[in-house]
């Protein structure tokens, strides 16, 4: 591994934040853009193996002009992240099978420049994997399935019905493929390697934040809306059955806004022990941990935000990366080391 290059002192470098993927308590990936005042922005993917106390350049050499879409560890040795081009249909992903030592590239489906743009990666293990492509505000999407560790893509039937127009959020577990949408509150579940869906989820209208797969037990976090009137909404973690149904298993205070039906966002690492962060009253940033049925609330970083990401790879340790209001700069990362009672900001 190399250092990060540092530009000269009377040159400030431009970061801005892309992904954060919490791989274990001792390796984190961060897929950054970075610019100097004078060039474009261009991806780079560095990582910590300290808890964000200091940082290193585990990625290749990438084309100028390119901007990070995501990245996603199976382990510390398997990784790999996507970058868009500028003014191509196309992107790029790399993938690395010795911790970043060495990488290789293909050209992948790319999407339109506009937000929510983005191209999310997932692998279930170090050959198969998930390419899911989403353009603009539309939104239009593809999904895409890899068998060789991501050389080659075949396009997969989605079943996007109206209501639920967006892919949104991946997980894998028990030969299902699941997957919560942006638009619409709908968790979908293809039971057959995505060859066909059925709509699941709990009965319920509400903003989910990503599902959690572990083997056949599925946990499905959602803010729900107490009555139209209501401004905020509660959190409410729900638990598959195995029957269809879904069993409420905790829920919180009316502390998360509503506004927009704004997203949160989940990480569990047991199924009885994850992190939920979102946007509360005047943006404020909530942070919840879930332990054994009881959701508790702790302190959170003193900011507002607009949209809040929360990776945690252990029950001490989460990544908290929120993006300000508009017009108040790029987004800024938070870690706690102790459980959440103290966050840190770090500078990848």
């Amino acid at each position: 591994m190399r250092a990060v290059s540092r530009p000269p002192a009377h040159v400030a470098p431009l970061r801005y934040v892309v992904q954060v993927d919490a791989v274990s308590p001792a390796f984190t990936a961060v897929l950054v853009d970075v610019a100097l005042r004078t060039a474009h922005p261009t991806a780079r993917l560095v990582a910590s193996t300290d808890e964000g106390r200091t940082f290193r350049s585990i990625g290749p050499r990438v084309p100028d002009g390119t901007h990070g879409d995501s990245v996603f560890f199976l382990d510390r040795t398997h990784g790999w992240f996507t970058v868009a081009l500028d003014g191509d249909a196309t992107d790029l992903l790399y993938r690395t099978t010795d911790g970043g030592r060495t990488w290789k590239h293909w050209r992948v489906a790319g999407h339109s420049a506009g937000a929510p743009a983005v191209d999310q990666v997932l692998f279930t293990d170090a050959q198969h994997g998930w390419l899911n492509a989403v353009s603009g505000t539309g939104p239009q999407q593809s999904l895409f399935r890899s068998t060789d560790g991501g050389r080659t893509w075949r396009s997969v039937r989605t079943g996007r019905t109206r209501a639920d127009s967006s892919l949104g959020y991946l997980d894998v577990g028990s030969f299902r493929l699941w997957r919560s949408g942006w638009y619409g509150g709908q968790t979908t579940v293809g039971a057959d390697g995505g060859r066909n869906w059925r709509r699941s989820g709990p009965s319920v209208h509400g903003t989910p934040g990503e599902v959690a797969v572990f083997g056949r037990t599925v946990i499905a976090p959602m803010v729900v809306r107490s009555c139209r009137a209501c401004e905020a909404g509660r959190l409410r973690i729900f638990r598959a059955t195995g029957n269809g149904g879904w069993k409420p298993v905790a829920s919180s205070p009316r502390v998360f806004s509503w506004q927009g039906g704004r997203s949160i966002s989940s990480s569990f690492v047991t199924p009885g022990s994850g992190w939920i962060a979102g946007v509360g009253a005047h943006g404020r940033i909530v942070v919840f941990r879930y332990r054994d049925g009881i959701l508790r609330r702790i302190r959170a970083p003193e900011l507002t935000g607009s949209q809040v990401t929360i990776r945690a790879p252990g029950a001490r340790q989460a990544w908290l990366s929120v993006v300000p209001p508009r017009g108040a700069g790029g987004p800024q990362i938070f870690v706690t080391r102790d459980a959440g009672r103290e966050w840190h900001r770090v500078r990848p």
